[in-house]
């Protein structure tokens, strides 16, 4: 018989309780740990805590905290297009206008002013001005 890599490795689920009305485990998967309740799944490897340290507030937490979405990293708003968010590298400057697919990330480590108490059209006409981009 063939076995597959999965069939072998046994996946560790652990009970947490019930979020939303379902029974929510904590497992290990090929890409680190998640949850799974219901049919759904979410990575939790963005929570410090060791796997058997993890309880159901830490998760009901973590879900709290992505449901803000990425507010909880915009440092500044200079525009509708531009705003300052912190990162794992430092301060960046996250640009998208409509119809980008993609957004641009503006390093701004050499912005020579200080960039959250300088007047906002400053930085944005620096990041122009660097990266020659339009807004």
């Amino acid at each position: 018989g063939g076995y597959t890599l999965t069939d072998v490795l046994e996946v560790k689920a652990r009970y947490l309780g019930k979020y939303e009305n379902q029974d929510l485990h904590v497992k290990t998967g090929r890409y680190g740990p998640y949850v799974e309740w219901g049919n759904k799944k979410e990575s939790i490897k963005t929570i410090d805590k060791a796997m058997d340290a993890i309880a159901l507030e830490d998760i009901v937490a973590f879900f709290e905290k992505k449901g803000k979405g990425e507010t909880m990293n915009i440092l500044r708003v200079l525009n509708p297009f531009m705003s300052v968010r912190k990162g794992k590298f430092g301060a960046y400057v996250f640009y998208q206008k409509p119809g980008m697919k993609t957004p641009k990330f503006l390093n701004i480590k050499k912005f020579p002013e200080g960039f959250l108490g300088c007047d906002p059209s400053t930085l944005v006409k620096w990041c122009c001005d660097t990266y020659n981009i339009a807004t």
